[in-house]
């Protein structure tokens, strides 16, 4: 079976001289999760445990240049580390409207994550670029995605269990979904969290069935988890 998770994160980095501009950081989380997600359901290569694809202004590399532009460094220790320091035109990227700049940052991660591939000698890292690239496009980078899936029998049916992630302008929100042959039947919020907060995605481990109530484990120091859920037979049969 293919590990789906070989990547463990993708993040974009921007920077204009000295400023780390993490507003940009927070808002394009979801569009570098899609790409994540979606490099991993082709890429069978080694592991790596951190992307991190900086955009920086000229001012940026006057400023530190000790850092190359166009550098990829990639470090196998601790997991695996690639990283690709970009050039980015910030006055010309802000004159974009937001569809345009969602696209040009598409287009530069690509660019960048093939220039990586092929500097680190990863060919599967490059196909699985090239895939996620042409996914994204026909899907309009639609970022929501299922988190956890379970198969389950309640009231002895047997039914999907899944939770999915949204993303917002504002933020990310987690929702609990029951499926009986593709028909919702059962759909609950969860939680909410801040865009680019890396441990909403990382905090739900496990679902699991106790009698007619559902319940969501995760990480201890997750507030909400575990939740119980009940489901009412009526919702089912």
């Amino acid at each position: 079976m293919i590990d789906n998770n070989r990547i463990e994160r993708i993040l974009f980095w921007f920077k204009d001289g000295e400023v780390p501009l993490n507003q940009l950081t927070s808002k394009y989380f979801g569009l570098a999760t899609l790409l994540k997600n979606l490099i991993n359901l082709r890429y069978t290569g080694k592991k790596i445990k951190f992307v991190n694809l900086n955009f920086s202004s000229k001012r940026t590399f006057e400023l530190y240049p000790g850092v190359a532009e166009n550098h990829v460094h990639y470090y196998r220790g601790q997991g695996g580390h690639l990283a690709f320091y970009g050039v980015l035109n910030f006055h010309d990227f802000n004159a974009l409207n937001e569809d345009e700049k969602t696209h040009f940052l598409w287009e530069e991660a690509h660019r960048v994550l093939s220039i990586c591939a092929k500097s680190t000698k990863n060919d599967s890292l490059l196909e699985a670029n090239d895939f996620a690239y042409r996914r994204g496009i026909e899907t309009n980078f639609n970022t929501n995605y299922q988190l956890m899936e379970r198969e389950i029998v309640l009231y002895g049916c047997t039914l999907k269990a899944s939770i999915w992630i949204q993303f917002k302008n504002d933020g990310m929100e987690a929702y609990f979904t029951l499926e009986d042959n593709g028909k919702l039947r059962f759909k609950k919020f969860i939680d909410d969290a801040a865009l680019g907060a890396e441990f909403f995605l990382e905090m739900f481990k496990a679902i699991i069935v106790e009698g007619d109530t559902i319940v969501i484990k995760g990480s201890w120091d997750a507030d909400v988890l575990p939740m119980y859920i009940s489901i009412d037979r009526d919702l089912i049969l």
